[in-house]
């Protein structure tokens, strides 16, 4: 009898410390994941600068937190089809996934041959002390990931003898049996990349609009409902360009949207209606979270 009493005295400990280790949930979440997909889908929608989307930037926008957990499993191999990285961490690069720009996998081709992956592999290569530069060459500088399409377009470039970049120079010379491609650059062909270094991507925007808006709200009865002009008094060291800029990427995420007056129930100052966003004939001066 005893012996049963030991066994069954054992197994009731079993169970009380399984229960004390409680399955954490992922730092990702499925949902989380896809809303991500939806931001870049966006951001591609946005063009430009704004993709490929940094990814900082990309967490940013959908107010996660990119801790190093989360970011494993943003650049896990089961997760290859809705994320495309420039690069991952390595020993050698414990950052290099944090700083990488994440783009869809469909668009390889296409940002392969971009400027950002041009000049970004153009300045690096330079370093070596030469700006004549084989295809090679470059292609080794590019993102691993993209050094295969990146190669076949700047080869692609030879049969015009010039890159779709100002300044840009392609020629292809014949040794014997032997046809090399050079790449050349007279000047900077970087105001793309500049223009994404500049902006003041530290900022997160989101999380700070997403606060004083449910400031706003609160203080006026959580109608979901507040006037764009009192968003801007509340963040008014952010220009107006670079606060509708930011403000757009987080309606194309699907955070929040855009309304206008219907002149009935409530008037507006000159003021509350000049802070509004103007759209077609509309003009858009309330925000609602989505």
């Amino acid at each position: 009898m005893g012996g049963v009493k030991g066994r069954a005295k054992g197994t009731s400990t079993s169970k009380t410390r399984s229960s004390s280790k409680a399955k954490e949930p992922p730092a990702l979440s499925g949902d989380d994941l896809r809303r991500l997909r939806g931001i870049v889908e966006s951001q591609r929608s946005l063009g430009g600068t704004s993709y490929p989307v940094a990814l900082r930037r990309l967490f940013e926008l959908a107010t996660l937190s990119a801790s190093d957990e989360a970011l494993k499993i943003l650049a896990a191999p089961k997760n290859a089809a809705l994320f495309a990285l420039t690069a991952k961490a390595s020993k050698a690069d414990p950052d290099a996934t944090r700083n990488a720009l994440v783009y869809l996998r469909e668009d390889e081709s296409t940002i392969a041959a971009s400027s950002a992956i041009f000049d970004a592999a153009f300045e690096a290569a330079k370093r070596g002390g030469s700006d004549i530069l084989t295809s090679a060459e470059l292609a080794k500088r590019a993102p691993r990931s993209l050094q295969k399409a990146f190669q076949a377009s700047v080869d692609g470039w030879a049969r015009t003898g010039v890159a779709p970049f100002p300044g840009v120079i392609v020629v292809r010379r014949r040794s014997g049996a032997k046809t090399t491609l050079y790449v050349h650059r007279l000047e900077s062909s970087a105001p793309a990349l500049a223009t994404r270094q500049a902006r003041p991507v530290t900022r997160d925007f989101a999380r700070e609009f997403q606060r004083e808006f449910e400031r706003l709200d609160r203080a006026s009865g959580n109608n979901n409902y507040v006037l764009l002009h009192d968003l801007r008094r509340a963040l008014p060291d952010i220009e107006r360009a670079e606060f509708d800029s930011r403000l757009k990427e987080l309606r194309l995420a699907k955070l929040f949207t855009l309304d206008s007056p219907d002149g009935r129930h409530v008037r507006l100052t000159p003021e509350q209606l000049d802070a509004g966003i103007r759209e077609g004939s509309s003009n858009l001066v309330y925000v609602a979270r989505r």
